[in-house]
């Protein structure tokens, strides 16, 4: 071979042997995709455009996008860092993680929550501006469950570990409702929502206490954006006095929530009638069961008779053999 020929089969050799290492690669991670890992910071871009972060098997680029607000500018090499790994992209892209993801946030309620681990509290969507605002819609099929109590914990607690990983990111928890209008309500906190008009064509009339417009419309438009997200439809925000002079016809929330009590009632009721039929099943597959036991324990008795009866049999035949003719 020439000295082109080598160098051509030399680039060949070394293309392989990286391809046989991402595929390796692939193996490892491929079923941790949507899964929170923990590496060590490793190196800090100097545009700070991006960090590389060790996680084990092999380097990971975690891009600025990426991450919590500024985050990078207190991020420092050796630092401890959880990245939620999104998926596996092509040749170039390798291993793609996010800090900012909704994924990233619902693994850490996992984490830091048993009722969400467990599933007794179900998180239902999340809305997010990555160190700013986050809001989480909860739900629990268990009556006996207060979802939102639940997550936040005692004076707090429990959200407040999650916050501080989020360098001190705001999450509004929100109970889901199946009345949207209702639910529209919820998902447009911290302001006071009096009252909600659905258009009938996917889209709202949220009004407001008055003052509040700013609180609901939120700094640069987020807590909107996010409730508008959270909610699947469009909203338009108006104070109380401006509804009132515009003849906007909406519903009260008070009213809201009485229909929704009804809705709960009514889940309560087939929820209770399910359980009695499963109960119902339940107690005949045992009487169906005992039944078989006992007639299993009838024939294993009759079994013992015959073998007795022959016992008696055989022990007559012997006595009579051994009389003396």
């Amino acid at each position: 071979f020439g000295v082109p020929e080598v160098k051509k089969l030399k680039t060949v050799f070394v293309q392989k042997i990286k391809e046989a290492q991402k595929a390796a690669i692939y193996a490892i991670y491929k079923d941790k995709i949507d899964e929170l890992i923990t590496g060590t910071v490793d190196n800090i871009d100097p545009g700070k455009r991006f960090v590389s972060v060790n996680i084990g098997r092999t380097f990971v680029t975690l891009p600025r996008k990426e991450m919590i607000g500024d985050e990078i500018e207190t991020i420092r090499p050796g630092q401890q860092l959880k990245v939620y790994l999104s998926g596996i992209g092509n040749s170039e892209q390798g291993i793609v993680v996010s800090r900012a993801c909704p994924g990233f946030l619902k693994r850490l309620f996992e984490e830091e929550i048993r009722d969400v681990y467990d599933g007794t509290v179900i998180i239902k969507d999340i809305a997010r501006v990555a160190g700013e605002r986050s809001k989480v819609s909860v739900m629990s099929n268990d009556f006996n469950v207060d979802p939102v109590g639940a997550c936040i914990g005692p004076g707090g607690s429990k959200i407040q570990k999650i916050c501080a990983q989020l360098n001190h990111e705001k999450i509004d928890i929100i109970q889901y409702y199946d009345l949207k209008g209702l639910f529209i309500a919820e998902c447009l906190q911290p302001a006071h929502v009096v009252g909600v008009k659905d258009n009938g064509d996917g889209s709202y009339i949220a009004v407001v206490k008055d003052g509040e417009l700013k609180v609901a419309i939120g700094k640069k438009g987020v807590n909107a954006r996010l409730a508008v997200k959270l909610a699947g439809g469009k909203i338009d925000i108006k104070e109380y006095s401006e509804a009132v002079e515009e003849n906007i016809d909406f519903v009260p929330v008070e009213e809201l929530k009485k229909q929704n009590d009804e809705l709960v009632k009514e889940k309560k009721r087939l929820a209770m009638i399910e359980k009695s039929k499963e109960d119902e099943e339940k107690r005949k597959q045992t009487l169906a069961s005992l039944t078989a036991s006992a007639d299993d324990i009838e024939d294993d008795e009759e079994y013992e008779d015959d073998d007795e009866s022959l016992e008696n049999e055989t022990s007559s035949e012997e006595e009579t053999l051994d009389t003396p003719v």
